[in-house]
Order: structure tokens, then sequence, then C-alpha cells
């Protein structure tokens, strides 16, 4: 068993490639910590010197014709070491390789690369290439091994891009341009669609035909998301059609609070090794003396109050961007408005609970953490998307001091819910019912009403997410890798190791 040398950087070491049941491990060597692969995170492995991805018809792949005409793998011409592995079509790929190596090349030694998801730090996502050296054999094996294991995944092939070019700071269509090579070298398809006005992403998804893409990918903020969101639930052929986030808006409150950061590389690794996740909704009905006036659905926040009054007040200055809701937020604070109302809800145990009438500074509901530019722990702190449950929040009648050290302990420490005025609880519905016409705001859409009804709708949409957890329907499949390649078995590298020390 020959040892592969690996270079990443201006790191190079030599080790044993492994195949491993949670991904492509290397190991034995000294110099550098060993590591780990996982199968889930490996975006392509390029054998010689062409460029991942290639057209299915290009030289170096198997085109569908051939396959269907039943052509035999032996009269390929194109040698094993010059092929790309690519997850964009791995059953075209089969038949070169089960071709043997070539002897004219078998003792030689070559280069491949694998290029796979990396945790830059906790929350960060990096891409990390490594150039492995070894005979043809060898990386004949690994590349067997990497198209077994990414065979057995379900993976994305073609995403609908939705761009708001308006959020934020007007980079979305900057944020594209710079992460849609990722798709590519993936072997993501990708189509792009540029909105020019407000409710074309919610008209267009809710007409989609179904079969057309395996995801949506959303370019803006929380409203347009929100917006997105609603045309998929509202179109029962793509309801189930998974949606991942490219941050681009303003606070981009559900990519900090599901992904625990806006950075649109991170965003776009998500979404090209993430998995489906449920996610939940929160459907609204305010109502003006007792007639029904508006529905609509809330993906993470439904308030009333202090950030209401900013959201209204920042509406008048959008062309401010971002900055916007520092002077927004500090008029609503100078005004410091409390309003009347009588609330109730229902906790997960079917028990409700109703609050006497009194005046309030902030009425909300969250479904997820709410973290922001300004308050990295969130304004619900701990609170994990899409379990099914909303958290209530409620602040009082207080003064501006209470209302500022509310808001300094959200911005810092996490615990403006120890004030006394100051509380949270779980619940999965929530009613406002005041005689006075409040604002309302709703995922960043301002709507009036005197009360409202919320009922949390569980795993009503699927965010495009990655995590670090294996998936167990599959370590059974992948255990038999290294059966299957013994060559990259662990058994193997270790009596290799023994032989070598003595």
């Amino acid at each position: 068993m020959a040892m592969v040398e690996v270079t990443y950087g201006k790191k190079q070491w030599t080790c044993y490639a492994i195949v491993d049941a949670k991904g492509l491990s290397f190991q034995g060597h000294g110099k550098y910590d060993d590591q780990l692969v996982p199968w889930k995170d490996i975006i392509c492995f390029q054998y010689g010197s062409i460029v991942c991805p290639l057209p299915p018809t290009t030289e170096g792949h198997v085109t569908k014709e051939s396959i269907d005409n039943n052509q035999d793998s032996s009269q390929l011409t194109t040698p094993i070491s010059s092929i790309t592995l690519s997850p964009k079509s791995p059953t075209q790929l089969a038949p070169l390789l089960q071709r043997p190596a070539s002897p004219s090349v078998g003792n030689q030694r070559q280069n491949a690369t694998l290029d796979f998801i990396h945790n830059h730090s906790e929350s960060l996502l990096r891409r990390r290439q490594f150039v492995i050296t070894a005979t043809d054999e060898y990386l004949s094996a690994i590349a067997r091994a990497v198209l077994s294991a990414i065979s057995k995944q379900k993976l994305h092939r073609k995403y609908l891009l939705v761009i708001n070019p308006v959020s934020g700071r007007r980079r979305g269509p900057r944020y594209v341009r710079d992460v849609t090579r990722h798709f590519h070298d993936a072997g993501i398809e990708t189509v792009e669609h540029e909105t020019t006005e407000a409710g074309e992403a919610r008209r267009m998804l809710a007409a989609l035909e179904p079969g057309l893409y395996d995801g949506v990918i959303v370019v803006g903020g929380d409203g347009f998301l929100n917006e997105a969101v609603l045309g998929l639930m509202t179109n029962p052929h793509c309801i189930e059609l998974p949606v991942g986030v490219i941050a681009a808006g303003s606070t981009n409150t559900v990519a900090r609070s599901c992904y625990g950061t806006d950075d649109c590389l991170t965003c776009a690794l998500h979404a090209i090794r993430g998995r489906e996740k449920p996610m939940d909704a929160c459907r609204v009905v305010g109502s003006m003396k007792g007639q029904e006036v508006w529905t609509t659905y809330a993906l993470n926040f439904v308030s009333s109050g202090f950030f209401s009054e900013t959201l209204r007040r920042s509406e008048k200055c959008r062309c401010c961007g971002p900055s916007r809701y520092n002077w927004a937020g500090f008029g609503a604070f100078l005004r410091n408005k409390t309003f009347r109302a009588q609330i109730s809800s229902v906790d997960e145990n079917e028990q409700a609970e109703i609050i006497d009438e009194n005046k309030f500074s902030i009425v909300g509901l969250a479904l997820m953490a709410l973290k922001s530019p300004d308050s990295s722990l969130g304004l619900v702190p701990n609170v994990e998307p899409g379990t099914g449950v909303m958290h209530r929040i409620i602040l009082r009648n207080c003064g501006r001091i209470e209302l500022l050290r509310f808001l300094t302990r959200t911005s810092s420490s996490g615990t403006q819910y120890s004030l006394p005025r100051a509380s949270r609880s779980i619940c999965t519905a929530f009613t406002c019912e005041s005689e006075e016409n409040l604002g309302w705001n709703v995922d960043g859409e301002f709507l009036l009403a005197e009360s409202i009804h919320a009922e949390i709708e569980h795993a009503s949409w699927k965010l495009i997410q990655r995590d670090n957890v294996p998936d167990e329907s599959f370590l059974a499949d992948y255990s038999a890798l290294s059966e299957q390649y013994p060559l990259l078995s662990r058994e193997q590298s270790c009596r290799t190791y023994r032989i070598a020390v003595v």
C-alpha cells in the first residue's frame, strides 16, 4: 500500500487515505492533525487536468445517449487519470471508474484535487482544497470510493435564484456573481431571476410549475424571504420545495439565527451541501371592529410597540439603507409609546393564560433567536427554530430608563428577561385585543389592526441548512465502502504502518 502526499496551501504532509463510514480520512502523519472530510461536505473530486464540472457531452464524461445505447465502457478512450468526479451526474461517470488503470500510468504518481466545505470558525464556512499525489491505482480507488459515497446522497441539481436588487445596500446582484461559481463547481445548475417590483417573487413562485427546480435560493432580506416562502406555500405543487437564503438585507435575522452569520459565501455553502430542515410559520389574522382585514404568515417575528414604531419610522427613509434603523430606533425610544391591550395565549400543553388589560411597551412573538447586527445573542437567546412553538415577549409599561436597560441587555449580555417588567414564555397560539388601532411589525412589513390572532403551523416550509451531524440512515451503507475498497481500509493502513516501523 502506497502513502499519499497531501498539499494544502504551503502545508504538505504524507499520510494514508482511509475510507471511513463518516468520510475520507487522512491519517498517519504527525506534523498536522488527522483530517476527516465528511462525505456530505465534498464539493468535487478532480482527477487530472479537466476543470470541474464539464458538460455531459464534453470529452471526459459519458453522455446520456451513450448510456442509453449500451455503449461498452472498454471502447472509451478517456484515460482514468483525466476524469472529474462531481455530484452533478455520478451515474454518467460510473463506466469510467469501472475501467482498470492504464499500465502506462499505473506506477507513475499523479495529482488529484479534493474540494470540500470546511468549518473556518464556529459559524463561518469556507472551501478548502487538498492536492493529493499518489499512484494511479491509489487515486483510482479514491475516485471510486468518492463516487460511491456521493451516489448515496440526496443532492440538489438545479436551483432557481430569486434576487431582490434593492435589498439592504443593494448588494444582492454582486453577491450572486461572487457565489455562482461555487454552485457550478458542485455540479448545481442555477437560473437567475431578478425582480423589478414588490410582490413579483410571490406571484412568480405561486405559479411555478412542478419539477423544474430542486430548490429556490432567495437573495435578499427577511421581508423578501417572507414573500418568497408565502408564494411557495400558496403553490400546492411546489410547497415541498426547499428554500435557501443568501443574506443581502439590512438585518438578515433569519440567516443570522439559522446559519449563525450573514456571510454570503457561508450562506451559499449551506445551500450547496445543506439538508432540508423543517421550519415553522406563524399564521397571523388582523381584525378591526370584529372584522378580519388581513391574513399573512410570519417566519421569524411579530411585534407591536417599540419595534413596530421603529419600523414605521424607518419606512420613511429607506434610501438611507441599514443605518435608517438607528435613527428610527432613537426616535421611537424618545417617544416611548405605550398601548393598552388584553393578551391571552395557549401553551404547548393546551392550557390558556390570560393577562388582564394593561399597558405595554413591547408585545411580540418570536419563532427563532432573532439575531441581528446589534444583538449577537438575539432578542430571544438560545432558541432553536423549527420546534413547533412560539416565544411570547412582553415588556410592560415602563419609562425610558427601563426601556434603555432592556435594549442594552438585548445587545450585550442577553439577560433582558431578568428585568422585573420583562417576561417571555412558550405558546402555540396568541391573541392580542385592543380598542385602539395598533401598528404591527410582521417580518418587516408594517400592518394595522386593533386585534390579532396568531397560531403556529409546524413544519410548513423547508430551509436548506448544513449541519455537522452524520446522516444515520446512510452510515450502514458508508461502512461497507471500506470492504469494497480494501486498498483504502483502516486495517490495510495499520498493517503497512507496522511493516514500515519494523
